[in-house]
């Protein structure tokens, strides 16, 4: 991935056992179908920094069509991303979740069986964020520990 320039669409298919966090470029595309498995994070010496792709500080990222299981937190999008049609599920921590990705959209993925009791209070959920200017539409959260779409104290302008 790092020969690639930023804005390369990565076309992914098949399951990916992920050993290290994916730390994408600006404009980068995840599209699957594909299955990114992060192989149980808390049994790792890495274990809540353990990200299927941190996507912190970079901006216009898009995930689609990706399962993503097994990490602290599935997905991180950045500012102005789009995270559609994914199914995020059984993460320690949290699905998808943020706290610089003002502007993101996050439509059409499933949230589910993500969070932990050791993580109640501070970021289990489905979804979460603190970002502002967001779109969440016709998404599905069920069967997490602590919140399905958690819309955290500083995150305004949302349309949900």
């Amino acid at each position: 991935m790092d020969a690639n320039p930023p804005g390369t669409r990565f076309c992914l298919s098949g399951t990916f056992k992920i050993t290290q966090t994916i730390r994408p470029k600006v404009g980068n595309a995840f599209v699957g179908p594909a299955v990114l498995d992060g192989e149980g994070p808390l049994s790792r010496d890495d274990g809540i920094n353990f990200y299927g792709i941190e996507g912190k500080g970079v901006s216009n990222l898009r995930y689609e069509k990706l399962e993503v299981k097994d990490f602290a937190i599935g997905l991180r999008p950045g500012p102005g991303a789009l995270v559609v049609n994914n199914y995020a599920h059984h993460n320690a921590r949290t699905g998808v979740g943020c706290g610089d990705c003002d502007g993101h959209q996050l439509i059409g993925n499933e949230l589910a069986y993500n969070g932990s009791g050791e993580h109640l209070g501070s970021g289990a959920a489905g979804y979460k964020t603190v970002s502002s200017n967001l779109i969440v539409r016709g998404n599905y959260a069920h069967d997490n520990i602590g919140n399905g779409l958690w819309l955290d104290l500083d995150a305004m302008a949302i349309l949900v």
